[in-house]
C-alpha cells in the first residue's frame, strides 16, 4: 500500500467494524495508513473506537515506534493506557512518575491509580496538588464494585495526607 494512495476515512470506522473481522489486517493496515498524519500518529479519538486486538497493536506501535511522540509524554501515557497487559501499561506510564512537568506527573500517577492500585496513592503523600488532583480523579472514575470496606483505611489515609498538604 502507497500512503499517498489510501484516502482518509476517519468515519469509516463504523463500517470496518461491521464489514471486517479483527483478523482482516489487510484492510487495518490501509485504515491505518489513511488516518496517521505525517509522523505517523494516529489520533486518539480513531484509536479508542477501534477493535481491541487493533487498538492494542496500534498503541504498542505508537509507544514504541513513533518517535514524535518522545517529545510529547502526556499523550504517550494515553497511549500506554490503550495497552491490554497491566504490566505493559504500568512498565510505560511508570517511566513518567519521575518527570519534572506536574501535568505529565499527574496523569502517570493517575494511569496507574486507574488500574486499581491505591498504593502509589499513599506512597505520593508529599506530591504537588495537581498530582493529588488526577490520583483522586482517577479514583473516582473506578466502579462502585471496587470500593470495599477493606479499603476504607487506606481511603482514609490518602484523604488524611491530602488535608494535611
Amino acid at each position: 500500500w502507497k500512503r499517498e494512495r489510501i484516502p482518509k476515512f476517519p468515519k469509516a470506522l463504523p463500517c470496518l467494524r461491521k464489514w471486517f473481522t479483527e483478523e482482516d489486517e489487510e484492510a487495518y493496515e490501509a485504515w491505518s495508513l489513511g488516518n496517521r498524519d505525517k509522523d505517523g500518529v494516529l489520533p486518539l479519538h480513531l484509536m479508542s473506537d477501534l477493535p481491541a486486538v487493533w487498538r492494542h497493536k496500534d498503541a504498542l506501535r505508537h509507544l514504541e515506534e513513533v518517535l514524535a511522540l518522545t517529545t510529547r509524554p502526556v499523550v504517550c501515557v494515553t497511549y500506554a493506557e490503550h495497552l491490554p497487559d497491566a504490566d505493559a501499561a504500568h512498565t510505560h506510564i511508570e517511566l513518567y512518575l519521575s518527570h519534572h512537568d506536574v501535568g505529565v506527573r499527574g496523569k502517570a500517577a493517575g494511569g496507574l491509580v486507574s488500574e486499581g492500585g491505591l498504593e502509589l496513592a499513599i506512597s505520593r503523600r508529599f506530591e504537588n496538588d495537581l498530582v493529588r488532583q488526577e490520583i483522586l480523579s482517577a479514583i473516582t472514575k473506578w466502579p462502585v464494585e471496587a470500593f470495599t470496606a477493606d479499603l476504607c483505611p487506606q481511603f482514609e489515609e490518602i484523604v488524611r495526607h491530602a488535608l494535611d498538604a
